[in-house]
């Protein structure tokens, strides 16, 4: 899941699950609340702190304007973040919520990651949003 431009303005370092504030994250939170999703593991990909996990400490800071490009050494530092976690847990499915610009930040995890890959579908937020619930009731069950 990408960064969102919305942030919760704490302070105090919090959770990236509990610091990115979008509707994404709303959703993945209500459904985590609501015990719906289970055995998921949630990564983050952000253009200030790379790959991290969703229970990964993140410093409050105010979003920027416009996404950084991709260096390629940040690329493949994301990379070998996530190789080194679909290591350690096998995976049957990997679900990718990402727009453009942030999936050029993981690209070619695909070539490693070995279990099925599907990205979230739609243009624009409403649509992508639908996709995302659906994926998260199909896999409730």
């Amino acid at each position: 899941m990408s960064a969102s431009q919305r942030r919760v303005t704490d302070p105090n370092p919090v959770t990236a699950i509990n610091r990115f504030d979008g509707v994404y994250f709303r959703i993945l939170r209500k459904h985590l609340r609501e015990g719906k999703l289970k055995d998921v593991d949630i990564l983050v990909v952000s253009d200030t702190h790379g790959v991290i996990e969703a229970n990964d400490i993140v410093p409050f800071h105010p979003p920027s304007d416009k996404i950084k490009e991709v260096e390629e050494h940040a690329r493949i530092s994301n990379l070998e973040r996530i190789e080194e976690i679909l290591k350690k847990t096998p995976y049957s499915e990997i679900y990718v919520v990402c727009g453009k610009d942030f999936q050029a930040f993981i690209k070619g995890f695909e070539e490693f990651a070995n279990t099925a890959i599907t990205y979230c579908q739609g243009r624009g937020l409403g649509p992508k949003a639908r996709s995302l619930k659906d994926w998260i009731l199909t896999h409730s069950e």
